[in-house]
């Protein structure tokens, strides 16, 4: 009889450890508590603060609505801040209870794997556009059957770009002949179409 009374105070006791961790886990699972993450361009560095330009939020992101530029406190980040520069991309992970804390409290960050920022190339495809503002050779590469034309400066110009973006030599030639072809394609229909349009037109409707 007392086997049997310390066999089921056994089982008793187990099941009651079970629906403990269970309760336990449940808990941690409905209360929310994890990293949650956002993305964005790195402004300003100093020290372990950081002030990030936000990516465009999602509709469904209720913790930073409205809000362009965020301070952020990487005490709790490792080695991703030692080569950490202005401009770079990064994600940042935080706990949703300091979502609005400021500056937000981070636990870790990400630096994405880029060649190189948009505001980096930004930069430099203004440079890239000196040198052939006065540059005065117009030989003509290719000429349209309705008359427009592609010179080697609009080639050169759009190869150096996509060399910029990341394109091999020979690639970056490739691309942009087929391009400036569908560049000049998409202007000529235009025209034919009555449509008067920009090279800042043309070039959104292909972005």
């Amino acid at each position: 009889m007392k086997k049997k009374i310390i066999y089921v105070l056994c089982i008793l006791g187990v099941l009651l450890v079970l629906l403990g961790l269970k309760k336990r886990n449940d808990t941690m699972y409905s209360s929310g508590v994890y990293h949650l993450n956002r993305s964005g361009i790195v402004e300003s560095i100093e020290n372990n603060n950081i002030v990030v330009r936000l990516d465009k939020l999602n509709e469904q992101d209720e913790d930073f609505k409205n809000v362009d530029t965020l301070q952020l406190d990487c005490r709790n980040c490792g080695y991703e801040l030692e080569n950490l520069k202005e401009g770079k991309k990064i994600i940042f992970y935080y706990f949703p209870y300091n979502a609005d804390v400021r500056p937000l409290k981070v636990e870790n960050i990400y630096v994405i794997n880029e060649k190189e920022s948009n505001i980096d190339l930004m930069k430099k495809a203004g440079q890239l556009l000196d040198p052939y503002r006065d540059k005065t050779d117009e030989s003509i590469y290719a000429r349209g059957k309705s008359g427009g034309v592609i010179t080697t400066k609009d080639i050169e110009q759009a190869t150096e770009f996509y060399i910029l973006a990341g394109y091999e030599q020979s690639d970056a030639e490739d691309k942009a002949v087929e391009y400036m072809l569908q560049r000049d394609a998409t202007y000529q229909r235009a025209i034919a179409a009555g449509y008067s349009v920009s090279d800042d037109e043309i070039n959104d409707y292909l972005d």
